[in-house]
């Protein structure tokens, strides 16, 4: 978990409320409010000077449940994390979380009661990290200055995580992920950046940023023939000049717009206005693919996905992380493949962390992975050596 300043916690629970307690404390957290339902939740952040950065919530609880409280930050425009949990069945408690993150909010994580320190870890982990990527003692940066000064400074840049094709068994590609590299502090984690950029309106700076830095690495002789994926945030896909920004850049560069992915999330397919279908369908005629990002984690059906111009499908690494273990995952997975071939899509699985995983999503004919097991993100540099050995990624296959 990255670092946060306050928590929330919502039970009406008196002794999850003392576990929780002793569990933030140990971490160091700077301030623990509690609050013993979701009414009283709402209370506290009105007139709580400071936003909070985390609300571990309950989901039965009287007077307002955590499903109400939900639909209420929503409304209220929370731009803090969630984690939930509950002691009731385990699907209730992914329909809750699945229901936040439908609302567009920052869900991390969920966990079943009792509560013990192996299931909390697995969720909030630890905040006895290094000191790169940390927020100074004080937990005041970085701020949007220094997010914009680092913008002025070129200190973001694309790390790439290698795609293979699963039938040719050679590297198509790579997703370029957005990091700050900091010269006091090093990596700095986008879990404190993003969020920053985003409320602050500073992600399309930064997204054109990447792409400037991903047009000039890909002009390097040992990237012919593969494609990048980059992803697009929402508030960019309403300005009707997109399309003509890009190919502008891309053509002055000698490359070709097939030679991009541009990948959207399915929350934000939820919410497409006719502009955004405008400027999806131009980016789409003009070469470029459209990849549905996260499949799985929004409600998007296939009249969603036959108004648009998708041609890629990827499906969200928490069913593909669980798709041993949970039914539900494993028929995710299938259905989603199923319906990539019923609409000539390209499906690709992401996170892929573990062989056996590898092994059935490739049995269940999808096309292309990335993941750890696979290769980490890496820095241009390293992954132009990565492309000059296009199946070298087996070896760490072989290994696992």
């Amino acid at each position: 978990m990255d670092p946060v300043d306050s928590i929330l916690v919502v039970d009406d629970d008196p002794t999850q409320i003392a576990i929780l307690t002793a569990y933030f404390s140990s971490m160091q957290v700077a301030e623990i409010l509690h609050a013993r339902d979701g009414a009283h939740a709402l209370e506290i952040l009105d007139r709580h000077p400071k936003p909070v950065g985390l609300i571990v919530s309950d989901l039965k609880m009287p007077n307002m449940d955590g499903y109400e409280l939900i639909r209420l930050l929503k409304s209220r425009g929370f731009k803090g994390r969630i984690a939930l949990f509950s002691g009731h069945q385990k699907e209730l408690i992914e329909n809750a979380a699945n229901l936040a993150r439908m609302y567009g909010l920052d869900v991390i994580g969920h966990i079943s009661k009792p509560l013990t320190k192996s299931s909390l870890d697995k969720v909030f982990g630890s905040r006895k990290s290094s000191e790169a990527g940390r927020a100074n003692a004080d937990g005041t940066w970085p701020l949007k200055e220094d997010v914009s000064a680092a913008l002025d400074k070129g200190l973001f840049v694309p790390f790439y995580q290698p795609k293979v094709d699963l039938l040719t068994g050679s590297i198509s590609g790579a997703e370029a992920l957005v990091r700050w590299i900091d010269p006091e502090r090093g990596v700095v984690s986008p879990g404190l950046f993003l969020p920053i950029a985003t409320n602050s309106g500073l992600m399309g700076r930064l997204t054109i940023a990447i792409v400037e830095c991903v047009i000039e690495d890909m002009q390097r002789p040992e990237w012919a023939g593969m494609k990048i994926a980059i992803n697009i945030p929402p508030g960019m896909l309403s300005d009707i000049t997109l399309p003509d920004i890009f190919m502008n850049r891309i053509g002055k560069a000698g490359l070709k717009t097939s030679q991009f992915c541009l990948e959207i999330t399915e929350s934000t397919v939820l919410d497409l206005d006719p502009a955004t279908l405008e400027v999806l369908s131009r980016l789409r005629i003009h070469g470029f693919e459209i990849s549905i990002d996260d499949f799985g984690t929004g409600a998007s059906n296939i009249s969603n996905l036959r108004m648009f111009p998708f041609n890629e499908l990827k499906i969200d690494q928490s069913f593909i992380n669980n798709v041993l273990t949970d039914a539900f995952s494993a028929e995710t997975v299938n259905a989603s493949v199923s319906l990539a071939r019923m609409m000539n899509m390209r499906v690709v699985a992401e996170g892929i962390e573990r062989k056996e995983v590898f092994d059935y999503v490739k049995a269940k004919g999808v096309h292309q992975a990335q993941g750890y097991l696979i290769a980490k993100p890496m820095p241009a540099d390293q992954i132009t050596e990565y492309f000059s050995h296009p199946h070298s990624w087996m070896r760490s296959i072989a290994a696992a």
